[in-house]
């Protein structure tokens, strides 16, 4: 099986995914304001639980402007690098 965002997408919207969601973009403020840019592995370090859902909460806020990937179409999965997105944080 591989990761598809569709698929995972629905369990962003329970009790249990809103909070990985909210939790998710918490770490990624952070990351963002000492470093300027994150990788999805310095995300997966702050993390227990599945992983395709992180990576849904990742492309969820990806998808709400909050950030945008700048690595190639090539790069592995971990090492994805995003910057700020057009949207600020709150």
């Amino acid at each position: 099986m591989t990761y598809h965002y569709e698929t995972q997408k629905k369990n962003l919207f329970t009790e249990q995914g809103l909070q990985l969601v909210i939790d998710t973009r918490e770490n990624i403020k952070g990351l963002l304001n000492s470093a300027g840019a994150f990788t999805v592995s310095a995300l997966y370090r702050r993390y227990t639980g599945d992983s395709w859902d992180l990576l849904a909460a990742i492309d969820y806020i990806e998808q709400q402007g909050f950030i945008r990937c700048v690595s190639g179409p090539f790069a592995n999965a971990m090492d994805t690098v995003y910057t700020k997105g057009k949207v600020p944080f709150k």
